[in-house]
């Protein structure tokens, strides 16, 4: 994406964490482990959520339509 935009994907929100390469802080690495483990619950919420939900007939076709213009 361009223009600073974050990706969405649905009403969903993708956070986005780096680390510099140049000039090597382990505080930014531990920092932003932290944050990363910090997301993980809420993630495995969202994939039992979404593992959980039953499509039906016509929804499950419109996915496989959908994923096969993005192959």
């Amino acid at each position: 994406m361009s223009g600073g935009q974050t990706p969405h994907v649905a009403d969903a929100t993708f956070q986005r964490i780096s680390i510099k390469h140049s000039g090597f802080n382990p505080d930014s690495v531990i920092e932003a482990s932290i944050e990363v483990l910090g997301a993980v619950p809420d993630i495995m919420h969202k994939v039992q959520l979404f593992q959980d939900r039953i499509l039906t007939d016509a929804e499950r076709l419109a996915l496989a339509t959908g994923a096969a213009t993005y192959r």
